[in-house]
């Protein structure tokens, strides 16, 4: 599926929307510009199906408006494990995180140049991000 973005006029909504129900190699800039991150959530979908205690590791960036995996040093690294009932991670930022390009991308490893995307996983995670 396709990454899709909410973009209403400030005076309804002040946030972007963002979100992709079949994330499974990396998205660059997926906000199209700066903001602010206020909250993040990814659930294991089909990973948990196929692929039970298996870990991917979404990586994320804050200011790589291009990203190359096994490349780019991403800026946090979250790992998502997948299980029977399927994963959900959380992620609230009541203050915010700045971002001059907001770009993420699913691997197979934790290591900084880990370049193996989790493509054979394809629809393993979904997400949603609310910037500003």
């Amino acid at each position: 599926m396709a990454l899709k973005i909410a973009s209403l006029p400030t005076s309804v909504l002040p946030y972007k929307i963002v979100s992709e129900s079949a994330f499974a190699g990396l998205h660059s800039d997926i906000t199209a510009g700066s903001g602010t991150l206020y909250y993040l959530s990814f659930k294991s979908t089909a990973l948990a199906a196929n692929n039970s205690g298996i870990t991917y590791y979404i990586k994320i960036s804050f200011s790589s408006s291009t990203v190359v995996a096994g490349t780019t040093t991403p800026d946090v690294i979250i790992p998502i494990t997948g299980s029977s009932g399927g994963t959900t991670i959380t992620l609230p930022l009541p203050g915010g995180i700045a971002y001059t390009s907001l770009s993420l991308w699913l691997v197979d490893s934790a290591a900084d140049n880990s370049s193996s995307t989790a493509a054979a996983n394809s629809g393993a995670v979904s997400f949603a991000a609310v910037s500003r």
